[in-house]
């Protein structure tokens, strides 16, 4: 593979647009900088100026926090026809911290690829966006287990008591232990004792 570690990119001169579009690049080492490479945009930006007022950032305030500047593209990322670009688009989009993260990873939970579901999945729990709750258990009815065992876990962050009979439900699905833990888990932290029991009785 030609340049396979993309040292002939300028990463410095690149814009964020620039860097988004490189995760289609079919170099893996390529794929693997960009993340790295927003970052360095944000980290470069230790001095803001915001009404006129002086504002210093800590750089380990940013040392995780993709570029701003980089949210149109990485929204538009959402929309390509490549899966792989498509589930790296969902987590920068949590990187940014943008509070626009969580509408606009909602409707990937009806992706059609597993990892990009799961991704969705994953970031909607760790920002925990009441939001998802609606498109979330129904992911606990997913052909893929991994899928399965995610929606359960992020369920015990999002969730209430309204979703405890739909987790028995798919407890009694389960095809293994790692599935069960996740929906056992998930209905401990809930902790809707009455919800629980009224579904039992059920």
């Amino acid at each position: 593979v030609k340049d396979g570690w993309g040292r002939g990119i300028d990463w410095a001169a690149v814009s964020p647009e620039e860097l988004v579009t490189l995760l289609a690049d079919d170099r893996f080492r390529v794929r693997e900088q960009v993340f790295q490479a927003l970052i360095a945009k944000d980290k470069a930006l230790k001095n803001l100026s915001i009404d006129g007022d002086r504002f210093r950032v800590q750089g380990v305030q940013l040392q995780q926090r993709i570029s701003i500047n980089a949210l149109p593209a990485i929204v538009s990322a959402l929309k390509s026809p490549d899966a792989r670009v498509r589930r790296d688009a969902v987590w920068l989009l949590y990187q940014t911290g943008s509070a626009g993260t969580g509408p606009a990873v909602n409707p990937m939970l009806d992706d059609p690829a597993p990892e990009v579901r799961i991704a969705a999945i994953q970031v909607l729990a760790r920002i925990r966006d009441g939001s998802a709750v609606p498109g979330i258990p129904g992911r606990l009815q997913s052909n893929f287990a991994a899928e399965r065992r995610e929606a359960a876990t992020a369920l015990a962050r999002t969730a209430d008591g309204m979703v405890v009979p739909k987790l028995l439900r798919a407890y009694g699905q389960a095809v293994d232990r790692f599935e069960e833990h996740a929906i056992v888990y998930s209905l401990i932290e809930i902790g809707d004792r009455k919800a629980l029991l009224s579904a039992l009785e059920e």
